[in-house]
């Protein structure tokens, strides 16, 4: 036997990982027991057939099957319903590009890879028949090679002058990152050109030599992720987690395969070991299988074993660190032991439930809740049957001798007859049977039943099963009915909704350590956005937005609403918004975009009216500005004039003062004194000056002539 992981120091053996499978076997058994319980409820079948007694009724009512066909579709149709499921929004300014990308990927897989109208089924059906709804991830990766033809080109460089064909160059590399798909479909010798232009830095045509040579190539038979909702019957989980998946350090799943898959997928080894046409599924007792006991493939590669996968934290190296891996294993062969792949390093499984229960991994459906009002109708609707089927219903009853031969046959044959009117009359001697009458007992008791099971599951089967005598007999009290309904709807679609978002988290996140570049630009028609594998784990909000029927028509009724209070002077902008609101509530996505898309065309005739009017304004408002500035110059002027009258007549009057006081008589003196006595300054000065030689004026003089002025202002 191959040893599939030499370079680990600590390995775990087939026993160890068995071990924990045998661990986990008790509390799984628990939970396998109330699964069966719940589905035999659902089916009537198993522990809760009634028994068959002869000459009465088995009839068994199907309640909890009826709660749940109409609580199908109100789950599905919220996810279904819509043009896409996932939502994904980026955390950081950085990351749109890559978030759109992301959201048109989920998108695609989910409608092409993964269907989703049967994903979305399966997992609404696995939730509401047992109450736990898992869900396993995967990635299945197929390549393969083969040998293509391809021709070889000789590359020169484009001159300078030929500038039409580097810009032709240019215009394709550009296209290459704007729409690669159509990039793709051009001859491949301008790609050849453009590729290796890029390559060696400037550009250069290809020219077909006419030589192909033969290139070997691998390419994905298949490379997409898996998502399979689980028989909780076949997964065995750390019953130590307390009801999160988080903690788990293990999770096993059997599942049936055969040699030609196995070893289709390429990852495991020692297949040639194990005796595949020994082993049955039938002798594998704690897998639960779909498959008739008495069906048996024949051959090797087609016969179907039972196989088990373990993903868990084991220490490898013996440092006391925990890493994932996963396993596998057919009977006692070890044919997969290798460390997880998948980028978030966790156990590749999504739990959900119905009804939560504190504590517990594994929640409840509806059927926990109705088993009892079952049972009772059950029991009642037997009884009432018994009663009728137990009567003589339409047989009459004639006392012997009261007719006579032909006439008893005239009788029987429904003709005239004739009686003996000395035995009595015929009304009052012969006995018609009928049912007996039902007692209303059991009429109520089965209403009273149907009423209970309405009000414990919130589902309306349309047969008086909720009421709102609760509420008030009143409309008031039906609308509080709904809601609660409503309510309780909601909150089982959150739940599930975030069972689908954990879905697309993980599956995103083995989109960007999984998929080529090649694969995703073939996808989104958009370039391949490089994220670093360490951000994998968590670079996006993805988002799984669900709403039921009722939901939607409540909030397009107050749209609606809203659309017709506003005003005709409201901007059309918000109209188009509310409409289109509207649109897209009532599923009609693409008359939703052309609401919100649409612009109004002016009318030419109104567009010149308006032109026209404008242009009365404007010319009406240069009219007023023009009279207003002509007043106001008429204003300053006059102001101004009445200012220099002012002031002449504040001077005549000061004259009149200076005058009558002799102030200007005084004032006029001293200035003629100033006069005089300057002139006498200058006369003398003169004289002192001319002291001197005929030469000019000596420096004494000089000095005598500052001295004597000096004195002249200290005297004033």
């Amino acid at each position: 036997m191959e040893k599939l992981q030499p370079e680990w120091k600590t390995a775990p053996s087939i026993s160890d990982l068995k071990a924990d499978l045998t661990a986990s076997k008790p509390y799984h058994d628990e939970v396998v027991l109330d699964i069966e319980r719940w589905r035999d409820h659902l089916n009537c079948v198993g522990q809760a057939a009634p028994k068959k007694v002869k000459g009465r009724s088995s009839i068994a009512p199907k309640l909890i099957r009826k709660h749940a066909e109409w609580r199908y579709p109100s789950l599905s149709e919220p996810f279904l319903g819509q043009e896409t499921l996932f939502t994904v929004k980026p955390r950081t300014w950085e990351d749109p590009k890559a978030a759109q990308q992301a959201q048109l990927l989920l998108n695609y897989q989910f409608e092409t890879v993964i269907d989703k109208v049967d994903f979305v089924d399966d997992l609404v059906r696995a939730a509401v028949d047992d109450g736990t709804v898992a869900i396993e991830l995967g990635w299945c990766q197929i390549v393969k090679t083969r040998i293509d033809t391809v021709p070889v080109y000789a590359y020169y460089p484009v001159p300078a002058t030929e500038s039409e064909v580097i810009q032709q160059l240019q215009l394709i590399a550009q296209l290459k990152d704007e729409n690669p798909n159509e990039y793709r479909n051009m001859d491949p010798a301008i790609r050849a050109s453009v590729e290796e232009s890029m390559k060696a830095g400037q550009w250069l045509t290809a020219l077909d030599t006419g030589v192909t040579q033969q290139v070997e190539v691998q390419y994905y038979e298949a490379n997409h992720p898996t998502a399979e909702v689980c028989d909780l019957r076949n997964l065995f989980i750390d019953p130590s987690c307390n009801g999160k998946l988080d903690k788990a350090m293990f999770a096993i799943r059997s599942f049936e395969t055969n040699y030609g898959e196995m070893k289709a997928k390429g990852i495991y080894k020692n297949l040639d070991l194990i005796p595949w046409e020994s082993l049955t599924i039938q002798g594998e007792v704690d897998h639960k299988s779909t498959t008739p006991q008495t069906f048996q493939m024949q051959g090797r590669a087609r016969n179907k074993v039972v196989a088990y996968k373990y993903y868990g934290y084991r220490d490898i190296q013996g440092t006391g660190d925990l890493t994932p891996i996963v396993a596998t294993w057919v009977g006692d062969i070890l044919v997969q032991l290798e460390e997880t792949p998948f980028p978030d390093g966790k156990i590749p499984y999504v739990v959900g439930s119905l009804m939560p229960k504190r504590g517990s991994l594994f929640g409840e459906p509806d059927a926990e809740l109705l088993i009892d009002n079952q049972v009772t109708v059950g029991a009642l609707t037997r009884g009432i049957i018994d009663v009728m089927g137990r009567s003589a219903n339409a047989q009459q009853g004639v006392p012997k001798g009261f007719l006579d031969i032909p006439n008893k046959r005239r009788f029987e044959n429904g003709m005239d007859y004739e009686y003996n009117p000395m035995l009595g009359r015929p009304d009052q001697q012969l006995i018609q049977h009928t049912f007996p009458a039902i007692p209303a007992s059991a009429i109520e008791m089965i209403t009273m039943n149907l009423q209970d099971a309405g009000s414990l599951t919130g589902v309306q089967t349309f047969n008086g099963d909720l009421s709102g005598d609760a509420y008030g007999s009143v409309a008031a009290g039906v609308k509080g009915v709904l809601a609660a309904s409503s309510k309780r709807e909601t909150s089982i679609l959150r739940r599930l909704a975030k069972v689908v978002s954990r879905v697309g988290t993980k599956i995103s996140q083995m989109n960007m350590a999984f998929l080529s570049e090649e694969e995703v630009v073939r996808v989104t028609n958009d370039k391949f956005v490089v994220v670093r594998r360490e951000d994998l784990k968590g670079r996006y909000d993805i988002h799984v937005v669900v709403s039921s029927a009722e939901a939607d028509a409540a909030k397009s009724q107050k749209l609606a609403f809203m659309l017709q209070t506003v005003g005709p002077n409201v901007d059309s902008r918000i109209t188009f918004k509310i409409m289109a609101a509207i649109a897209r509530l009532d599923r009609m996505e693409e008359l939703a975009h052309d609401l919100e898309t649409y612009e109004p065309k002016p009318d030419p005739v109104q567009q010149m009216l308006q032109q026209l009017e404008i242009a009365k304004l404007q010319a009406e408002i240069a009219d007023i500005q023009a009279k207003t500035f002509e007043s106001r110059a008429k204003a300053a002027k006059a102001l101004a004039e009445a200012r220099q009258a002012g002031a002449e007549t504040d001077k005549l009057n000061l004259d009149f003062v200076e005058q009558e006081t002799g102030t200007k008589h005084q004032r006029d003196m001293a200035k003629l004194n100033a006069q005089a006595e300057s002139n006498q300054d200058k006369s003398v000065t003169d004289a002192i000056l001319g002291m001197g030689t005929d030469g000019g004026p000596t420096p004494e003089a000089i000095n005598t002539a500052v001295i004597f002025n000096a004195i002249s202002r200290s005297r004033e």
